[in-house]
């Protein structure tokens, strides 16, 4: 019943989209009837798409005309423009409240301005809290992984849903699904760990907790994502994107677990391809991998997404592609649906399917499945977000409280060597807080500022107060060195992050 719900892999095959009745008498149609099941709604949709309208479903295209009607007055196209394109900025921050106000705005000129009125599915980054200026910082996965408590991820991960779906956010890039077999890999922190039952129980918490536990999400969830598919945790060499040469026994028996779990468990709504390699083949254009696996065997019926430039990789990094438009053909064929490419890749179809290139029945089952999930999300009947609930709930005292309970859980003693810990104050003299990290507060990859943060150093000088003598040290002055071990040693992926982006580790997200 699910798989016919949302109706992933239904394939129209349909003419040019036909002209809207507009007239006064007109009829509303039925694809914005929400008493219809979704199967209903999206054919009675994509017959009335143009081609050009089938292909903007399948990437961010909105971003490059990005317009917005704001009755608040807080927003004009200008200054949205600026938000989007700072993605980082002291001097644009966005308060929760205006996170939703400026989400609203872009959101109400897709519904009231264009057409057809087809809402935007508003992505984000929430490895652990939802990665946007004032959001609750909860500890990070692997942290999360040492709790052995699916119950607490997903009680987490509700409350992460929750802040995220409040902005006007629909759709979030997580859990990370990868297994930790790699030490060098720099990404361990991301993951749930190297044990594929460990993974696949905290993955399964994480997305019920994002998506809820009905198979319709409301907007005080979102989306999730698993990610990446598949074999991204055993990069030769350890270097994040390199080859991940296991043989299909290995992969079947352990990294495909955790992934399985997530679409037969918890029917996760969205899958993203790795950066990798199986075998030679880039998983960005790998049928096997993306059709035959994960659709064909598991019956997953939600949409693939690239990674972050994934399909231009297949020019630049795995070199099987001649141009875009090649990268393009690759990758729509392979049962990517939607591409976060920076370059307009899946814009060249338009072209290529007038050319004969691509048959627009490929076009119209990857557009189908972003629209039944935007019909899932029902972004369809209920496209705009509360701001002031979204300003009452993110990084409340009640979320700083489960944060903390988390933290606590996830600190692990591997030696206690005569009941040293905890230090008895009565006992302690001084106490020596050594390292160029101590007197900083580091969250994470893939963090935002909460607003609030507490250093190592300054929290144990709260938790002694005036009964002992705190001394401190930065020791080696190689912060920069220091500040990547702290992060987790992603050497290549912090410089390609860097070079992108203003602030490390962000997303562009809305």
């Amino acid at each position: 019943m699910f798989t016919a719900l949302l109706m992933g892999t239904c394939v129209f095959t349909v003419t040019a989209g036909a002209q809207e009745n507009t007239g006064a008498n007109a009829a509303a149609p039925r694809y914005k009837d929400a008493s219809l099941p979704i199967v209903d709604r999206v054919a009675d949709l994509l017959p009335r798409m143009t081609l050009e309208e089938k292909v903007e479903q399948l990437s961010w295209s909105w971003l490059r005309t990005l317009q917005v009607v704001d009755p608040t007055g807080t927003f004009t196209t200008e200054t949205a423009r600026q938000a989007v394109a700072a993605e980082w900025s002291p001097d644009l921050m966005l308060t929760p409240r205006n996170a939703a106000i400026l989400r609203n705005a872009v959101q109400r000129y897709q519904v009231e301005k264009t057409r057809l009125g087809i809402p935007i599915i508003f992505p984000g980054e929430a490895l652990h809290g939802y990665m946007e200026y004032g959001s609750t910082s909860f500890p990070q996965a692997l942290g999360l992984a040492a709790t052995w408590d699916p119950k607490l991820v997903k009680r987490i991960f509700t409350e992460i849903g929750d802040e995220a779906g409040s902005r006007g956010a629909s759709q979030v890039f997580s859990p990370v699904l990868d297994l930790a077999r790699d030490p060098r890999w720099g990404r361990t922190e991301e993951t749930y760990g190297e044990d594929p039952f460990l993974v696949s129980r905290m993955g399964v918490a994480a997305i019920e907790g994002l998506q809820g536990d009905s198979s319709l999400i409301d907007r005080h969830h979102v989306m999730a994502t698993a990610k990446h598919f598949a074999v991204h945790g055993v990069p030769e060499g350890g270097t994040n994107t390199a080859p991940g040469n296991i043989s299909e026994r290995v992969i079947r028996d352990n990294y495909f677990p955790p992934f399985e779990a997530a679409v037969k468990e918890a029917h996760v709504g969205s899958v993203m391809a790795s950066y990798n390699e199986i075998d030679g083949v880039p998983s960005h254009a790998n049928r096997w991998l993306l059709d035959k696996v994960l659709r064909q065997e598991w019956h997953f019926d939600g949409y693939i997404s690239s990674d972050d430039n994934g399909l231009q990789m297949l020019m630049s990094t795995h070199h099987v592609a001649r141009d875009m438009a090649d990268a393009a053909r690759q990758g729509l064929a392979a049962g990517v649906d939607f591409d976060i490419s920076d370059a307009p890749i899946y814009p060249d179809l338009v072209q290529q399917v007038k050319l004969g290139l691509v048959s627009e029945s490929e076009v119209d089952r990857a557009a189908a499945r972003i629209l039944t999930t935007k019909f899932r999300l029902g972004l369809f009947d209920h496209p705009y977000v509360d701001p002031d609930y979204a300003e009452k709930i993110n990084n409340s005292a009640e979320h700083k409280k489960l944060a903390a309970e988390a933290a606590r859980k996830a600190i692990v003693l591997l030696k206690n060597e005569k009941s040293l810990l905890p230090l008895d104050l009565a006992k302690v003299k001084s106490v020596a807080v050594i390292g160029p990290n101590a007197a900083d507060v580091h969250l994470g990859g893939y963090s935002s500022d909460p607003g609030y943060g507490v250093s190592v150093l300054d929290g144990i000088k709260a938790k002694a107060g005036a009964k002992v003598k705190i001394l401190y040290a930065e020791g080696s002055r190689s912060r920069r060195l220091h500040r990547v071990i702290a992060d987790g040693g992603r050497t290549t992926w912090n410089w390609w992050m860097r070079r992108r982006r203003p602030r490390r580790f962000r997303r562009r997200s809305m």
